[in-house]
């Protein structure tokens, strides 16, 4: 994961290597039916005063049918503890690297700081890469 706008540089590390020619290192995950595996990356990123604030990655389903959600955790601007579950994907057959976008200046109540970013996959096999947190 990278954080842009001060570039806090790549920092999910777990098991990447390179996967897919033209891209760098590529995550690999693999969740069984019923039995998600997650990715987690403990962040520390104030949003609450940025004009707008986006999580994005790229995914590649190489086997099953990759279902893929990420668990947003943060602050409102009141301090309290709050997750929300943004579906990327409820189960996409094998195919070629897709872009995702999710605004996260839009989730309510609003972000204030982004404390961890988690990657649920299930159902099949995924790559994953680019993801990212952008804050303008």
């Amino acid at each position: 994961m990278r954080c842009t706008r001060s570039r806090c540089g790549p920092t999910l590390r777990r098991r990447s290597r390179p996967l897919s020619p033209g891209r760098g290192k590529v995550l690999q995950t693999t969740g069984a039916a019923g039995a998600a595996a997650t990715v987690t990356q403990s962040i520390g990123v104030d949003v609450g005063n940025a004009g707008a604030a986006s999580l994005s990655l790229d995914y590649k389903v190489v086997g099953g049918e990759g279902q893929i959600k990420v668990f947003l955790t943060y602050d409102d601007p009141q301090g309290r503890a709050r997750t929300s579950t943004l579906e990327v994907t409820a189960g996409d057959p094998p195919g070629a690297w897709t872009p995702w976008t999710a605004d996260i200046g839009g989730l309510r109540p609003r972000p204030s700081r982004v404390k961890e970013v988690r990657i649920a996959v299930e159902g099949g096999t995924v790559l994953l890469d680019n993801v990212a947190l952008t804050v303008r």
